[in-house]
């Protein structure tokens, strides 16, 4: 069961004796009416209703009612954008809908900035551009990452258009947590209407900023440029860089790494270039679908960390893990923090 209209009307201030009349001025049809304003348009109409033609039918809406009815517009947006049903259901609660109304309107604050992200993925370069498989993993990241932040013509981060399933979803509740609006709008905008197709050409053109004209990656999608389909050309990418082959190779290198990686000093290799190699590997393992035990790694560190400098503070992290056991992350965090105490190169170890 869904709220009446009327009873969000009283929560919005709305007088009883000027209710009905507000519905069949504004949302005759129902609140996804709302949808066919901007948010001037009801402030517009609010002032209106002051100098109606008809005289006993003119009336002041307060400034907290006229802010409600925007807001309650707001809303239905973001409804429509998601192809969710435009009602409240029945559990909602005052306090719950004043702040559903509140959390919209500064939605369409943070709209409007990050459309201005949007209008600048055109120019904007992610160094180094892709150029091949090696390059694949940290452009794809950086990639995600700006379109998470730049919102498009349907009024949703950009990164839609490259989801995995085309057919809207909505996300579920995870150890009690809900999705943010965010994530939900990632999942549930559909792949459909003049604003998508506006929105995967926006994608397109930030690909083609930012993959090397004369690169594998390039020749690779070269057939399907002229369509300026971003999805399609991620797909296609995707296809090319994340198959059983390419994903093998990175198993391979991640095994060599797993091998022969050692950190001995800062001179031979710096420990913050060792952790990143290491990391490297293990998101490939796990990518791979082999994840490394982290007890396994636990034990890889004592065995590749092998400068004479911080031998003593090894054998104390190895004393304190028996006692408090820490994840290999914190002992790689703990261990960076001890290098910069060491006299460096000193034990140089060729």
């Amino acid at each position: 069961m869904a709220i009446d209209t009327l009873q969000l009307l009283t929560w919005s201030r709305i007088a009883v004796a000027r209710r009905a009349q507000l519905i069949t001025e504004l949302f005759p049809g129902g609140l996804a009416d709302l949808n066919d304003y901007t948010a001037e348009d009801i402030k517009d109409a609010a002032k209106n209703f002051r100098s109606h033609p008809t005289v006993n039918q003119r009336f002041n809406v307060s400034a907290i009612s006229s802010k409600r009815l925007v807001q309650l517009t707001l809303w239905v947006k973001d409804r429509i954008r998601l192809g969710q049903v435009v009602e409240f259901d029945d559990t909602t609660t005052q306090p719950i809908f004043v702040a559903t109304l509140e959390e919209s309107q500064q939605r369409d604050k943070i709209r409007k900035e990050r459309k201005k992200n949007a209008e600048g993925l055109a120019t904007m370069k992610i160094d180094p551009p892709l150029k091949s498989s090696a390059g694949w993993d940290g452009w794809k990241d950086a990639i995600k990452s700006a379109l998470m932040l730049a919102y498009g013509s349907k009024g949703v981060p950009l990164l839609y258009v490259i989801r995995e399933d085309s057919t809207p979803s909505y996300p579920i509740h995870i150890g009690g947590v809900a999705p943010t609006w965010e994530e939900t709008a990632i999942d549930a905008a559909p792949h459909t209407g003049l604003d998508y197709d506006a929105d995967r050409k926006t994608v397109h053109l930030f690909f083609m900023n930012n993959i090397s004209e004369d690169s594998d990656a390039h020749a690779y999608i070269h057939d399907i440029i002229g369509r300026t389909d971003g999805r399609r050309d991620w797909k296609a990418l995707c296809d090319r860089y994340e198959n059983e082959a390419t994903i093998q190779a990175r198993v391979n290198q991640a095994n060599k790494t797993w091998e022969v990686l050692v950190y001995k000093n800062e001179r031979a290799m710096s420990f913050e270039a060792f952790s990143t190699k290491l990391t490297k590997a293990l998101q490939y393992f796990e990518k791979a679908g082999r994840p490394k035990h982290d007890g396994d790694v636990i034990d890889w560190i004592w065995r590749h960390v092998q400068s004479g400098e911080l031998s003593q503070h090894l054998s104390a992290l190895k004393v304190g893990q028996s006692i408090h056991a820490r994840t290999s992350r914190e002992i790689l965090q703990d261990i960076a923090k001890e290098v910069p105490n060491l006299s460096k190169g000193s034990g140089f170890e060729p």
